[in-house]
């Protein structure tokens, strides 16, 4: 995902003529996204109402409300959710966790890539190159951030978009220089 969506983000932003209306990506994003993340989160949540009874835990409408807003990871970090533990209750959405994170950090590339077109408006060809550094920096911090929270709250580490941010960070950096 680093990779090719801040990959082209940045690509884009470098254009001279790049619109920095955030609209368009992020419609093009939610449009991508959204139809069949509805349709999944939709058949878990109406096969926890009526065939699966132990799925209609108390958590089930929240998780489906915060996995529709990608902000799932955070929910089930607030819930104690152990992604390890396998139960009755143990939430059917408890894997949309990763699409959370992937979610918020489509929405990052977006504002990071339309923030620098902006600073760079009249040089947009200094985009790539400005990014560049900021995006090493920001994998190395979270990287950082992710190996000491291994040892210091691992439930934290493991839904965190900080802790995972430089997976998808590194991708960008090799879009750049690779």
């Amino acid at each position: 995902s680093g990779y090719f969506f801040l990959g082209s983000q940045l690509r884009y932003a470098s254009r001279g003529n790049a619109s920095l209306n955030p609209w368009w990506p992020i419609w093009r994003t939610l449009r991508r996204l959204v139809p069949t993340m509805t349709l999944v989160i939709g058949l878990i949540f109406l096969a926890g109402k009526t065939v699966i009874p132990q799925w209609d835990a108390p958590h089930l409408t929240q998780q489906v409300t915060m996995s529709m807003l990608y902000v799932e990871n955070w929910e089930l970090y607030q819930q104690g959710a152990d992604y390890n533990v396998a139960s009755d209750e143990v939430s059917p959405l408890q894997h949309l966790w990763s699409m959370s994170v992937q979610g918020q950090f489509y929405i990052g590339a977006i504002v990071f890539a339309l923030g620098l077109a902006y600073v760079f408006r009249g040089r947009r060809h200094l985009v790539r190159p400005v990014a560049g550094p900021i995006l090493v920096v920001l994998t190395v911090a979270s990287f950082a951030y992710a190996t000491w929270e291994q040892f210091n709250n691992q439930p934290l580490n493991y839904y965190s978009t900080f802790s995972r941010s430089w997976e998808l960070t590194l991708g960008a950096v090799l879009a750049i220089y690779g």
